[in-house]
């Protein structure tokens, strides 16, 4: 059961809605975010929705780490998330979906491939190469390209941990049949004004899956020389990085959905946030119970590949949030 949904009369509302504001003649934001407020590149892109459901043909996934749904929504301890719950989709219910004795690494293996693949550990691709399927390898054979863009990437496609970069938290090298994509692929994000990332970004030139991975000081988890206050650094983050994203071409064409998961909560609680972005996503809040084998579910359905291993039996929740 949700609090609010695409069906029925709420459909036909916002069905009514997105044509007017087609019929009004605005303008969406484009270009880069410099000079544009991130606010108003966000509110614009609500109020002037090009896609229409079903035709979103790109996803960004963006990663957080360790913060309960409390900590970031309940708290006012990310304004900016809070702001974004409030004006696109939440995911209200929400389970990592995996023991809280375990560290990281089993979510994103779920989140790529529906099964934590026995791992409750945070060891690197050295000692877990797993076969098998998984949603990179699923938009590659559909003829498509997937990129991970990782902050603080000492190299392309790197293996090991370094400074405030963890691999773990990139997924792609942990699967044995992305190896020869990995070199391409597999790619330092950059920074807010130059770099891989941002030239996708200001070019409309996103791949159909993209994984953006924030370091350990912009990802709420923690590290060395981390700010104090790391809910509050990982808003900020977001707030400067999804600015740029929704002043692209791929956001203001109606391309592009953007969803923003955590990997866990904490020792004792694996309720976790979960934020849906789009054009076409408006004040949508689902309160049943789902963990993150449904945003794979989700991404799968959006990218139209077969959902995979847990993501099969979670439920289709792409029509009540407008895609």
């Amino acid at each position: 059961m949700t609090a609010l949904c695409f069906r029925g009369i709420a459909a036909t509302a916002v069905l009514s809605a997105v044509l007017a504001a087609c019929g009004s003649g605005g303008s969406s934001a484009g270009g880069s975010s410099t000079g544009t407020p991130i606010a108003t590149a966000v509110a614009t892109a609500v109020a002037t929705p090009v896609a229409t459901p079903g035709r979103y043909s790109k996803v960004m996934l963006v990663m957080e780490e360790n913060e309960t749904y409390g900590k970031v929504l309940s708290g006012g301890a990310a304004p900016y998330l809070a702001s974004l719950a409030q004006r696109f989709g939440v995911v209200q219910n929400l389970q990592a979906g995996y023991p809280v004795s375990c560290p990281s690494l089993p979510s994103y293996l779920i989140l790529s491939s529906g099964s934590d693949h026995g791992v409750c550990d945070d060891a690197g691709p050295q000692a877990h190469q797993l076969g098998g399927d998984n949603l990179f390898a699923e938009v590659r054979a559909s003829g498509r390209q997937w990129r991970v863009y990782a902050e603080a990437m000492p190299a392309v496609c790197d293996h090991s941990n370094s400074g405030n970069y963890l691999v773990r938290h990139t997924m792609a090298p942990y699967y044995t049949d992305l190896a020869g994509d990995c070199p391409n692929w597999d790619l330092p994000l950059g920074t807010a004004e130059s770099g891989v990332f941002h030239d996708d970004v200001t070019g409309g030139q996103l791949p159909a899956l993209s994984l953006v991975v924030p370091d350990d000081c912009d990802d709420m988890h923690g590290g060395s020389g981390c700010p104090t206050d790391l809910v509050r650094a990982g808003d900020d983050w977001l707030h400067r990085t999804l600015g740029a994203v929704t002043a692209g071409p791929d956001w203001t064409a109606g391309r592009l959905a953007i969803l923003i998961a955590w990997d866990e909560g904490s020792d004792t609680d694996n309720h976790v946030p979960g934020l849906v972005l789009s054009p076409t996503t408006s004040q949508v809040t689902l309160t049943e119970p789902l963990t993150n084998c449904a945003l794979l579910r989700l991404m799968s359905d959006v990218l139209t590949v077969a959902p995979l291993r847990c993501a099969q039996q979670a439920p289709a929740i792409r029509g009540e949030l407008g895609l």
